[in-house]
């Protein structure tokens, strides 16, 4: 298992952060027989929303991380740091 929190590499970006990484969670569980459970999330009043999902189950986990975090830029999304 691990645990990253992502959010919009754009603040602006009229995309829905939650629906980006519930989409790219299910080709991930699909292509690689990983998990990416939400575990927490932002308010809606933050100024900065953000996700933090756990990765859980792929034989790979480097290989899986590393395609849903590919994924996630490609739409926009990033990860969090500090």
């Amino acid at each position: 298992m691990a645990t990253f929190t992502f959010r919009k590499a754009d603040p602006r970006d009229p995309r829905d952060i939650g629906f980006e990484v519930e989409d790219a969670g299910r080709t991930l569980a699909h292509s690689f027989n990983c998990r990416a459970d939400i575990v927490s999330w932002s308010q809606d009043e933050e100024t900065m929303p953000w996700v933090r999902v756990e990765l859980h189950g792929a034989a790979d986990i480097d290989d899986a991380g590393n395609w849903y975090f590919s994924e996630l830029s490609r739409r926009g999304i990033v990860v969090m740091h500090g």
